[in-house]
């Protein structure tokens, strides 16, 4: 599917999206890249009841302007190279908390 255009889908259709380098490869699209990532994740926020995954390389300073202010970072280095893996995870708007723990 073409994450920034999931009308194949209806709201709420997944617990939760995780989307693995999308985001990172949106970011480089150029004069287009930060339409293309709002879109991806107002798709992933719309069509996720409870949680947005993405996975990225990317760092929060450069990734963050994409992500809603609710989002959680997790920083992950990957052995051997200890290369630096970013968790960003948030709960789409649609999301009725049912504690106030933030799902990760």
């Amino acid at each position: 599917a073409d994450g920034t255009s999931m009308a194949q889908f209806s709201d709420n259709a997944f617990d939760a999206v995780v989307e693995k380098g999308t985001l990172d490869a949106l970011a480089c699209a150029g004069k287009e890249r930060k339409k293309l990532c709002q879109m991806l994740i107002q798709e992933c926020s719309r069509v996720a009841k409870m949680k947005v995954v993405s996975i990225c390389f990317g760092q929060p300073e450069t990734r963050l302007e994409f992500l809603p202010t609710n989002t959680c970072i997790k920083e992950l280095k990957i052995p051997p190279r200890s290369d630096k893996v970013y968790v960003y995870s948030f709960q789409p708007p649609s999301f009725k908390a049912r504690s106030k723990k933030q799902i990760l």
